[in-house]
């Protein structure tokens, strides 16, 4: 019976150190993450543009549905998270931005997008961690594609955030606040009277599941 007890024991203990080296690789392997954000944006070149090609489209009369200005820019990605160490980790994505308005002029629909296209690199530094969640900071930059109608401002962009994790058993979901600082100039070739910078700057909140 205690030659039995002893096995049992040694056995468990055997198992509870393969969980915990099995557990470490498992928090250092690289993982795959989808991500949404969005906040509240105002472009006021696009915005200005706008306006005046309502103006121009309706001369005395007016708008029957909906404002004219973009206020609100929405954001998905996708990307993979390479850990360095258990507390920083390389983040490589590649995300949509879109921000738009409708307006029903007179019976007519009428859309306006501003849309950008972005591969980009974040850093994450986790300064507080737990078998269930951790805390952690994040920074980095992207090169931005966008583009309304046929004006295009193209450049380097920034983004800082503040992350909460929750560890799951096969996954991490993330939720996080922070501020996107994209280029806004627009190229030369395309500057318009209007429009001379396209400027999605917001302050988001985002939600981002790793697997």
């Amino acid at each position: 019976m205690l030659y039995t007890a002893l096995v049992v024991s040694t056995s468990a203990q055997t198992v509870f150190e393969l969980s915990k080296e099995e557990k470490k690789e498992y928090d250092l392997r690289a993982r795959f993450f989808l991500s949404t954000s969005g906040g509240p944006v105002s472009p006021s070149d696009v915005n200005r543009f706008i306006d005046e090609y309502i103006e121009n489209r309706l001369g005395s009369s007016y708008i029957s549905l909906g404002s004219s200005d973009i206020s609100a820019v929405a954001t998905v990605g996708l990307g993979v998270a390479i850990p360095v160490n258990t507390k920083v980790h390389t983040r490589i994505f590649l995300e949509y931005a879109g921000a738009s308005k409708t307006v029903r002029l007179d019976g007519d629909t009428e859309r306006f997008a501003v849309n950008r296209f972005a591969p980009g690199v974040l850093l994450d530094y986790y300064f507080y961690s737990s078998d269930f969640s951790s805390v952690y900071i994040e920074g980095g930059m992207y090169y931005g594609l966008t583009s309304f109608r046929d004006v295009n401002a193209n450049g380097i962009g920034f983004k800082f955030n503040l992350g909460y994790a929750w560890h799951r058993p096969q996954t991490t979901w993330d939720i996080f606040v922070g501020v996107d600082l994209p280029s806004t100039k627009v190229k030369e070739e395309d500057y318009s009277f209007f429009v001379s910078k396209i400027d999605l700057t917001a302050p988001v909140f985002g939600l981002r599941i790793n697997f």
